[in-house]
């Protein structure tokens, strides 16, 4: 195991190779110190490597993180599996990454693709996440083309765009799937809203999805995602665009002051999957037109809410089965509103 304990923000010129778990499977390569932003600047793994390196001070940030910056992080074009483990942060910036680096895995803090950094290594190999550690866009200009595994405990963020600190710009991810196990958290960072994830790629699974952070972030889909669990829009905004959907999703939750934009599809709409009872749930809002006809409705029910308002900017049509609530405790019961459209009534009315 190679130790940099860093004292600062000093420069590894020299070039390191590295092979192995590290001793006690705690990494090839640590950093039992503060933070080194610069790091590495060649990095050549020759056989199945660890990375690692605890948080040791849990009250100094960014302690234990180190980076591969401005350099490049080779295999000798071999068919090399990197492991993330320990609860450090590792990241990889604008650097040059071998096309054969094969499978990766992150078990244990945070994985960061920042930057121009040029992919991941071979497309068709996966990068697996497995809760609570994380992999982390930052302000990346190279869509990730990787096959994605992503595995939730339903309280880690197991994918997020930014850190929190500024705005973290557009990231994309472009592999041929994105797949979901358990719930699966997506978080967002930037102070204004300025990460964004765009996933081109189609997310499948028996997962289920939730999206939260900065109010103004956008998440936008563009595949047809077949993804059977949940999906809540706890804070900002999912875009569904030209022909990007959700039809296979049980229940679709949108807390107060999130929105699922669907104005942003071909055709405007979010059609409900009325033969697997899909149910659209919460206190937030659908930009575009809704098509209920064949699926449910049942405002206020999400966020542990059971009272709230439902609102439709354009027209919505309804036709499975609506569920309405009253507080007996007051005056209130929930509400399904259209801005500027027409609601257009028929099936039950529970």
């Amino acid at each position: 195991t190679l130790d940099i304990n860093a004292g600062g923000n000093g420069v590894i010129y020299e070039p390191v190779s590295v092979a192995g778990p590290g001793v006690g499977g705690q990494g090839a390569i640590i950093n039992y110190g503060a933070a080194d932003f610069n790091g590495f600047k060649s990095v050549t793994l020759t056989g199945d490597t660890t990375f690692g390196g605890p948080v040791t001070d849990p009250n100094t940030a960014n302690w234990g993180r180190w980076d591969i910056r401005g350099g490049t992080l080779s295999t000798s074009t071999n068919a090399y599996n990197l492991t993330k483990v320990g609860s450090n942060q590792i990241s990889i910036v604008g650097s040059t990454v071998d096309s054969a680096l094969a499978d990766i895995t992150v078990n244990g803090g945070i994985l960061s693709y920042e930057t121009t950094t040029t992919g991941l290594g071979n497309s068709t190999n996966t990068l697996t996440v497995n809760s609570p550690g994380q992999f982390q866009f930052w302000n990346s200009t190279v869509p990730l083309n990787k096959v994605m595994v992503l595995n939730g405990d339903g309280t880690n963020q197991v994918l997020r765009a930014g850190q929190g600190h500024q705005e973290d710009g557009e990231n994309t991810i472009s592999g041929s799937s994105v797949a979901l196990n358990g719930v699966v958290t997506v978080g967002f960072g930037g102070q204004n809203g300025g990460d964004d994830l765009t996933v081109m790629s189609p997310i499948v699974g028996t997962g289920s999805l939730t999206i939260e952070g900065a109010a103004a972030s956008e998440f936008r889909l563009y595949g047809t995602n077949t993804y059977s669990g949940n999906t809540w829009i706890d804070v900002g905004l999912m875009f569904l665009v030209n022909t990007g959907s959700i039809g296979e999703s049980s229940n679709i939750l949108i807390s107060a002051g999130a929105s699922l934009v669907a104005n942003t599809r071909t055709d405007g709409t979010l059609t409900l999957n009325g033969a697997i009872g899909q149910t659209l749930r919460g206190a937030g809002t659908v930009q575009g037109i809704v098509d209920a006809s064949n699926g449910n409705v049942a405002p206020g029910n999400s966020d542990g809410t059971p009272i709230g308002t439902l609102t439709i900017t354009t027209n919505i049509t309804l036709g499975g089965m609506t569920t309405m609530e009253v507080d007996n405790a007051g005056p209130s019961n929930d509400r399904l509103v259209s801005t500027t459209g027409t609601i257009t009534f028929d099936g039950d009315l529970l």
